[in-house]
Order: C-alpha cells, then structure tokens, then sequence
C-alpha cells in the first residue's frame, strides 16, 4: 500500500495535531493526538474507468489515539488497543498504524468486492457507459473523532462518526461513543458504575441522594426523555411518529459522562428510521461519582 501510494504520487496526508486533547484538564495521565489519511484510488484500470475519477474510492479518515504523558506507557497502550478493535476494527496494531492498516483494507475489500461487477456490467455496454450508473460503484468513507474531557479530566469522553458511501440511495452516518478512565486507562462501562455504587440520581432538588439507580429506572428516564422530545404522552404516540415501532426502549452501548450528567446516543435505524437522524438524550438527573 505505501508502495502504491507513492509511486502513483497518489495524496497521502499524515499529519500529527500535537497536543490536541493534551492534559488540559487537572488530573489527566493521558493525551490524545490525531492523525489524518487522505487517498483517492480508482477502481480499475484508467482505460476502464467512465472519467479519471468514476469509478473510485475515497477516504478521508482523521482518528484520534492516546499519547502517554511520561515512560510509563501502559494507560495509552490500554486505551489504544480498545480504540483500534472498537473504532477501526483492527487488532494488533495502534495508533498510526492502525489506521493505516484500516484504510487499505477498506480499498482492497472495494476492489475485491466491487471491481468483478462493474466490468461485467460495462463489458456489455461499450458504446453506453453512463457516468450516472458509474457513479453507484463509487465508495467513499469518512472519519472524525476527538475527545472531551469531564470531572476535572478523570474521565475522557471519545467521539467517532463514520460515514460511508456504498452505493444506494443515501450515504450512512454511525457514531461510536466511548468513555475511559484517564488514570487508569479503563473502558467505562454502566453496570460497572451501579455495580460499584457510583451512579447516582438527584433528587428533586438537583441534589445527588445515595441511591443507585437500576436498569430499569434508567430506562423509564430515557423513555420520558422520548416522549418529552416528540411532545407525545404515550408509546403509541411514539410509534405514529415512527419511534419505537421495531424495538422497545433500551439503554445504548453509546454513552457519555458529562459534568452535568449522562448523555446517550441511538444512531439512525436503531429506535427510529434514517429520515429521524441520531437521536441524543441527555439525562441529568443521572450523576457519577468516581
């Protein structure tokens, strides 16, 4: 891959953000730093292709990775190794490398899989190539990620968003929230913190009580949540306006903790269809306290 990549002079961005996320809050063992690939690749060969451009497959991927603050580099490798497997489905390999292992795979699997059909198409169509019917062999796939940090930096919040193009009528957008534990490089999980005792819910006077909040409670706030945000008093006025029709309430995997409470994310498909977007739900009546 880094081969072709420079002897075709295709562009190749790789550029490191210092300090993007870098211990700005007390507290914080951990920074996070980016790196960025860009590349363009066409299909098939140029005599093949309908212009220089259709069809192809690009990428424009951004992915964000710890960077330990000192030698010890045993949180960074911890938290690098859950981001490689759970952002670039990659494992084995960190960081930049990750990444770039991510990316080829993503062209190799493109031209596997989707080179076989267009020539068998367009080898009937010598004199009718059409740039409209080229354009559906077309990929594109896009990454942005970056963190937030909360409770005075013990807790750093990754943000992923992928979109894809894979031909069809529309591209695809899925974010993937992970939430990590600055010190000591631990992936965070909800039944960890009611395990442990420390989830809270406030009372009705924003204070936090003692009490632990159960699955169940959690599913009845992220429900009045629903109902409060299509401004219906019932599951039936959910599912008219296409919520909930296909799955009953649930807690997402996608969680963040913020300094105000706890925010989930359902991506499109997930409770309500694509035209509904992701659909975010802040609940502050949930705290944590590490």
């Amino acid at each position: 891959m880094k081969r072709r990549i420079r002897d075709r002079h295709y562009r190749l961005i790789a550029i490191i953000l210092t300090a993007l996320c870098m211990a700005a809050c007390r507290g914080n063992r951990v920074g996070f730093e980016t790196v960025c690939l860009t590349d363009s690749v066409q299909l098939v060969a140029t005599g093949e292709m309908i212009t220089d451009k259709i069809p192809s497959c690009y990428y424009d991927c951004c992915f964000t990775f710890a960077r330990q603050n000192g030698t010890d580099d045993t949180v960074a490798t911890k938290i690098n190794k859950v981001l490689a497997e759970r952002i670039l489905n990659v494992k084995n390999a960190y960081a930049e490398e990750a990444l770039q292992q991510a990316c080829q795979r993503f062209v190799e699997d493109y031209k596997g899989d989707v080179a076989p059909f267009y020539l068998s198409e367009f080898a009937n169509k010598p004199n009718g190539k059409s740039v409209k019917e080229a354009r559906w062999y077309s990929y594109e796939m896009r990454l942005k990620t970056g963190v937030t940090y909360s409770h005075d930096g013990e807790i750093a919040n990754y943000r992923s968003e992928e979109t894809t193009y894979r031909g069809g009528a529309h591209e695809n957008n899925y974010e993937t929230w992970l939430t990590f534990n600055t010190a000591t490089g631990g992936l965070i999980a909800l039944e960890d913190l009611i395990a442990t005792g420390k989830l809270r819910i406030t009372d009705a006077d924003g204070q936090t009580g003692q009490t632990t909040p159960d699955l169940a409670l959690i599913k009845k706030l992220l429900l009045d949540k629903l109902l409060a945000r299509y401004d219906v008093s019932t599951l039936e006025g959910l599912e008219e306006k296409g919520v909930l029709r296909w799955a009953e309430i649930y807690i997402p995997a996608n969680f963040m903790i913020t300094d105000e409470g706890i925010r989930f994310l359902y991506n499109p498909y997930e409770i309500a269809p694509w035209s509904h977007g992701k659909i975010i739900l802040e609940i502050n009546q949930l705290r944590v306290e590490l």
